[in-house]
């Protein structure tokens, strides 16, 4: 597409998108090299179009891959203010407020994508949210329930079962939890607590303590 159009603004958003999962999911080898592509296709989509609803939420993930979830959420909360039906942009900040420990105000936005998406391709990821949101809460009935709907919806990935270990393992459901180490080291690659941490960096010091506990209690 950018061969026939150099300022298709959402095809750069696009090539974001793909290197924030190559990073992220862990599909590439050079994590590094992934997050400074996706910083950079995402700067020159919102170069282009500014009021892109799509860019600008692009550009809010790539600067949380890079450690920023508070600048990231800023333009995240600006594409749904571009376009408030936009239940891929609400997800996105529940997200990053789990991220930073607003567990009441992610719950809120997760019901709001849900309601706007109910079969939503990101069902896995908006449940699994949904359950680190609640976890950090202390609702630990709402953290095992999310992280079961998490797991057993479509195509869940290795942060729904990283999720879903530290719920089950805070708990006392070890069987499940270690169902979850089983299924992430299925996936063949080295994932544990401190690839998790590096975009789940939890703001509040005793969720992050807890996280990290339930953790390591599994080997994780």
């Amino acid at each position: 597409a950018l061969g026939l159009d150099r300022r298709f603004a959402r095809a750069f958003a696009g090539l974001s998108y793909t290197e924030f999962q190559n990073a992220f999911q862990h599909f590439g080898t050079d994590v590094r090299h992934h997050q400074s592509l996706a910083l950079a296709h995402a700067e020159e989509a919102m170069k282009l179009d500014p009021l892109d609803p799509f860019c600008n939420l692009i550009y809010g993930r790539a600067k949380w891959l890079l450690g920023d979830a508070e600048d990231g959420l800023t333009w995240v909360d600006r594409a749904v203010e571009l376009n408030p039906n936009y239940a891929f942009g609400f997800y996105n900040s529940a997200t990053l407020n789990t991220v930073l420990c607003r567990s009441d105000l992610a719950d809120n936005n997760i019901e709001t994508a849900l309601g706007l998406s109910p079969m939503d391709p990101h069902l896995q990821s908006m449940f699994g949210t949904r359950a680190l949101a609640a976890l950090i809460a202390g609702d630990l009935d709402a953290a095992t329930r999310y992280a079961e709907r998490s797991v057993k919806s479509p195509n869940p990935h290795l942060y729904c079962f990283i999720i879903a270990a530290a719920v089950h393992s805070g708990t006392g459901a070890q069987e499940k939890a270690e169902h979850c180490v089983h299924a992430i080291r299925a996936k063949g690659v080295s994932f544990g607590k401190t690839e998790f941490l590096t975009h789940f960096n939890l703001r509040n010091p005793h969720s992050l303590a807890a996280v990290v506990d339930n953790l390591e209690k599994l080997g994780l």
